[in-house]
């Protein structure tokens, strides 16, 4: 998976993290998705919370996603706040998309399964 251009991740605590994210514009993902509003895709957003927590925690994931929502779409040029907490003992990564360009809207969060 491409990871956005601009970012920087900080490291909270041994569980916890926060991932600064600008969404450049001319992501490939972005084609085809829409062409009246282009919007990054659910599957982008899982990606990227999946590919940062690996880097940051060393985790690995068995593929279930037991519950994600999606609220607002995410557009070009936003700027997001990816909050990453995992969970080890329930064996999952909570994360949470904030739209910090926009008021802090929530985007978009859910609970992934671990290894």
């Amino acid at each position: 998976m491409i990871k956005p251009n601009f970012y920087t991740t900080s490291r909270i605590s041994e569980t916890k993290a926060i991932v600064t994210i600008v969404v450049n514009p001319d992501l490939e993902y972005f084609e085809g998705h829409f062409e009246a509003q282009k919007v990054l895709p659910g599957v982008v957003q899982i990606g990227w919370a999946q590919e940062f927590a690996e880097e940051i925690f060393g985790i690995k994931f068995e593929g279930g996603s037991p519950a994600v929502k999606f609220t607002s779409p995410i557009l070009p040029n936003d700027r997001l706040k990816l909050t990453l907490e995992y969970l080890p003992e329930k064996k999952r990564l909570a994360f949470e998309y904030i739209i910090t360009s926009k008021e802090n809207e929530k985007a978009s969060s859910g609970k992934l399964v671990t290894e």
